[in-house]
């Protein structure tokens, strides 16, 4: 990715497509298209000798998500752990990663 913007807009789809997936897994029907709005920071890290991309901060999406609940790949080692810092009153939040 060569920019800021481009990042984030591969952060974004990539959210969207967590949140989808992890809706079909507990059969859940998303009513309606997933925004969402992301503010990360990438980072590499290294896990049992495996390079990987990993990011910190947070997002809001009209979605509404338990703490705690992990999204993405790894969450079982603790990678994806989300946690809500408010609602927005619409069936929305914001949360942290």
């Amino acid at each position: 990715m060569k920019n800021y913007d481009e990042t984030q807009e591969f952060m974004r789809k990539t959210l969207i497509g967590n949140l989808l997936s992890m809706s079909k897994s507990l059969d859940y029907q998303v009513p309606d298209r997933i925004k969402c709005d992301v503010k990360v920071k990438i980072r590499k890290s290294r896990l049992k000798d495996i390079n990987l991309m990993t990011f910190l901060g947070g997002f809001s999406a009209n979605f509404i998500i338990p703490d705690h609940l992990g999204i993405g790949k790894s969450v079982s080692r603790g990678f994806g752990a989300v946690r809500k810092l408010f609602s927005n009153g619409q069936g929305g939040t914001e949360c942290n990663l």
